[in-house]
């Protein structure tokens, strides 16, 4: 596999910042795709992006997600779920993934070699959930998980050259992490 065509990172928070620049130090041609230019968690956004293009990079790594905002910080307890709060975590964390791939899929041959990768949490894994709590979240990213499985089952038939694959890059810190994880040890 070569990287002549370069490489998109979506999403610009730290993780997709870093990433690029990470992948401009090893002089590989980067793309770092966010808003307001491209808002990822719409579809029509995602279609946009995807019309706009006649090549594909040689890899794409979606680096979204969402485990809280202004309004909301992961649910502790049955109480406190909100299934609004669930729809807006499967919007952010679980269907640009599909999306992309509907848009990759007009895109891909059978000839292409193409990565794509999809920053997912171990907190979504059902067997390591000691703790509990983040319902929303973790039920976002085992779906995350799910779309990665069952894409990646079609495009080994469709495009055997191409890989998806979901990673978890770790634990990572952030200003409101103390707050929410309530002095939970959260390191992986």
């Amino acid at each position: 596999m070569n990287f002549e065509q370069g490489m998109w990172v979506i999403g610009a928070g730290k993780i997709g910042s870093a990433l690029a620049e990470k992948g401009r130090q090893a002089k590989m041609e980067v793309k770092l795709i966010s808003r307001p230019e491209y808002d990822m968690t719409q579809p029509e956004e995602v279609k946009r992006l995807f019309d706009s293009v006649n090549h594909l990079p040689s890899v794409i790594v979606n680096t979204i997600g969402l485990l809280y905002d202004a309004g909301h910080t992961p649910e502790k307890s049955l109480a406190a779920f909100k299934a609004d709060w669930f729809y807006e975590s499967l919007r952010v964390n679980a269907l640009p993934v599909i999306w992309m791939a509907q848009c990759l899929s007009k895109k891909l041959s059978k000839h292409n070699e193409f990565i794509f990768i999809i920053l997912s949490a171990r907190v979504s894994s059902l067997s390591d959930n000691h703790l509990g709590g983040w319902y929303s979240y973790r039920a976002s990213k085992c779906a995350l998980n799910m779309f990665i499985k069952n894409i990646s089952i079609e495009w080994s038939r469709r495009f055997p050259k191409t890989a998806i694959c979901g990673y978890h890059p770790g634990t990572v810190a952030f200003y409101h992490l103390q707050q929410i994880s309530n002095g939970d040890d959260l390191t992986v």
